[in-house]
């Protein structure tokens, strides 16, 4: 069995006033925020929907590789991400998780595939995404307060 290849990502996030968060992701800066009917400005994406686009683009990206090393010709990998959220849950309600209910993911794929090798290749994306792969099992999350 091959040794562990562990690799550490990293982002740093400032929230200053408001709702809105300044994110640094390498060379990178992101802004979350909520939209104004939940109280935020709508400077940016909240950050459910960002857990969202980590998905679909995860799954685009791991369609691709996966595409690649089965030697399938793909032209267009759209992937339609959407989630669940019981909004109580976020407001402490008894018995109301605050994160997603469910997630929902369609892989719309175009050029020379068999329905077969459509199957395999959504198998395989399955065993290798990342983001799908953390949403779908346990995460140990630790939080601390300095």
């Amino acid at each position: 069995m091959a040794e562990e290849e562990k690799s550490t990502f990293e982002v740093h996030s400032t929230n200053e006033e408001g709702f809105t968060v300044s994110n640094s992701v390498r060379d990178f800066e992101v802004v979350a925020d909520e939209p104004e009917n939940m109280g935020g400005t709508d400077e940016g994406p909240n950050p459910v929907e960002f857990l969202l686009v980590g998905l679909g683009s995860c799954l685009c990206i791991m369609t691709r590789m996966m595409a690649r090393k089965m030697r399938v010709d793909l032209d267009v990998v759209d992937v339609d991400v959407e989630g669940d959220l019981d909004l109580r849950g976020m407001q402490g309600a008894e018995g109301v998780r605050a994160g997603f209910q469910q997630v929902r993911a369609e892989l719309k794929l175009q050029g020379d595939l068999s329905e077969e090798e459509k199957e395999k290749l959504l198998q395989m994306v399955e065993l290798s995404c990342p983001v799908d792969d953390s949403l779908a099992h346990e995460v140990d999350v630790r939080l601390k307060v300095s």
